[in-house]
């Protein structure tokens, strides 16, 4: 509302949804299941790549990697992270990164907040395989990237961030302890 020029107090939009039968949702404070199926830049918050399976073979991994490097041609030596799971630490998955000069890194064992910036998980019940891919393929491209505001980017999606000059965009500074 900000970004359309709407000024309202929280109180404001909490009778506007009142009356117009709308209702929040709120967001879990811990989940216990993950869904590591797609590849996140950091640096934008955007979703690069990703894949869909019914199971988490090494190929899906290896196709969401894929998927990114081929939107983002990075340069050698970048990092890409990921859990411990036994699809990251396969031969296919190691060797995709070495083909394109990147380096891979795992969280630490036994700690889930290391990747709890790529973690999803779908609150939907799906007729079949074919339409939650095409569901999921919608929100990526559809909302999250392109209109989920997202704070640590300076209230602005990731498309929108990557569009701005680099002047302007929010310094933020990662840090592992």
């Amino acid at each position: 509302m900000a970004e359309q020029g709407l000024s309202m107090g929280r109180h404001r939009i909490r009778t506007l949804m009142r009356l117009n039968g709308l209702r929040p949702t709120w967001r879990r404070k811990f989940v216990h299941t993950t869904d590591s199926q797609h590849v996140l830049d950091l640096h934008s918050r955007k979703v690069v790549g990703w894949a869909t399976s019914p199971a988490v073979p090494a190929g899906l991994v290896c196709a969401a990697l894929q998927m990114a490097i081929v939107q983002r041609n990075p340069a050698p030596g970048l990092v890409v992270h990921s859990d411990r799971g036994t699809q990251y630490a396969s031969a296919e998955h190691q060797g995709l990164l070495s083909k394109h000069g990147l380096v891979g890194s795992m969280g630490r064992k036994g700690n889930c907040w290391d990747n709890a910036v790529m973690e999803r998980v779908w609150h939907q019940d799906y007729a079949n395989h074919l339409e939650a891919t095409s569901d999921i393929a919608d929100y990526i491209v559809g909302f999250y990237n392109s209109i989920r505001l997202h704070s640590n980017l300076g209230n602005m999606s990731p498309n929108a961030f990557e569009r701005e000059p680099t002047s302007k965009k929010p310094s933020v500074l990662s840090e592992i302890i």
